[in-house]
């Protein structure tokens, strides 16, 4: 764990490899770096890296700034890889608003040894990170009983619902994120709380948006260095273009029999009779396999070994009520998927583990 104060200059020392990347950037960044090389995340393809220029991480850290309200000498903890885009703006953030910072090497679960006494006013987390801490009760109770939080956002992937319920019984704001690296992290939140919780993202102050002929989400804003980011993400924007629910990707799509199936909206359709069946939060994803008869053969792939549960796709869906073309043909596991450096699922190397 090190602690940067940028309101009074404080800079921490280490020889531990991960601080000294951490270390190497904050003094990058400081003598005045134009062009910042980052790498994508490669979770639905291969990943690239990227130009991305410094005022647009300047825009972007001042967006958040001005939506949570940050001010100098607030205290950010960042528990995420500074190599890519959502923890190393969480460093310019610190930097550009002159907060506090301390930052610890990336783990499942960040809050393990926190003190009462340790608070802070803003965290970015992924939802494996937010679901390991609400399954372990001190951590748990770290966020319930000391609201030691202020603000939390929570980005990278789909946040499941028994997930979901959990984060509901907290007392501290917690949005979802939508955002990439072409975007410097996140253009839109939705928050997750109570009253105020909604399925629809709303965008940030300054970023314009629309969309394509497919449905899918265009973004312009200083954040994109005023140039429209075409996305993959269909989405169900408002007539005023102020915010947007997502639907799912384009290219996460499979034609079983001539239908159209939408991955990302069947797997959020399955939850519940993937948690029913395994009584316990675990990962899965759908895809198609090459069939003769139906061209692609709607799949599902479990992470867990095969040997522990004695399961076969029927009895899974047996009380489904969705529509057939919905209900996966046949079921797969994999002791561990793949990932990809920045912590996302790699669904094409995983599927290959078990072809």
């Amino acid at each position: 764990m090190i602690f940067f104060d940028f309101s009074k200059n404080i800079y921490p020392n280490s020889e531990v490899p991960y601080f000294k990347k951490v270390i190497s950037f904050v003094e990058h960044w400081q003598s005045g770096l134009e062009i910042i090389q980052i790498n994508t995340s490669g979770s639905t393809g291969l990943p690239k890296r990227i130009d991305i220029k410094r005022q647009q991480m300047v825009a972007s850290a001042k967006l958040t700034g001005q939506y949570f309200y940050l001010k100098e000498g607030d205290h950010a903890f960042c528990c995420l890889n500074v190599e890519f885009v959502a923890g190393m703006m969480m460093l310019v953030r610190a930097m550009e608003l002159k907060l506090q910072i301390t930052v610890i090497e990336p783990i499942g679960n960040p809050f393990l040894g926190m003190r009462e006494t340790n608070k802070f006013d803003f965290s970015a987390l992924v939802p494996l990170q937010i679901q390991a801490i609400l399954e372990n009760e001190i951590t748990r109770k770290y966020l319930q009983i000391h609201s030691n939080i202020k603000n939390i956002i929570i980005g990278g992937a789909a946040i499941n619902q028994q997930t979901l319920k959990a984060i509901q019984q907290l007392n501290i704001p917690c949005f979802a994120t939508y955002g990439m690296t072409e975007t410097v992290s996140h253009i839109a939140l939705r928050s997750l709380i109570g009253e105020e919780s909604t399925e629809y993202f709303n965008k940030m102050k300054g970023i314009n948006l629309d969309i394509d002929e497919r449905n899918c989400l265009k973004i312009k804003g200083l954040c994109t260095d005023n140039k429209w980011i075409q996305t993959n993400d269909i989405v169900d924007l408002d007539s005023k273009k102020n915010s947007f629910k997502l639907i799912g990707r384009a290219n996460r799509v499979v034609n079983s029999g001539g239908i159209k199936v939408y991955l990302d909206i069947v797997e959020k359709e399955i939850e519940n009779e993937v948690y029913s069946c395994f009584r316990k939060n675990i990962r899965y994803f759908l895809f198609g396999l090459n069939d003769e008869k139906l061209g692609e053969k709607l799949s599902i792939l479990i992470e867990a070994e095969k040997e522990e549960f004695n399961i076969n796709i029927k009895e899974m869906f047996k009380y489904s009520i969705l529509d057939k073309y919905k209900i996966p043909k046949e079921i797969f596991f994999a002791k561990k998927f793949e990932e990809t450096a920045s912590g996302k699922v790699d669904y094409l190397n995983t599927i290959q583990l078990i072809k």
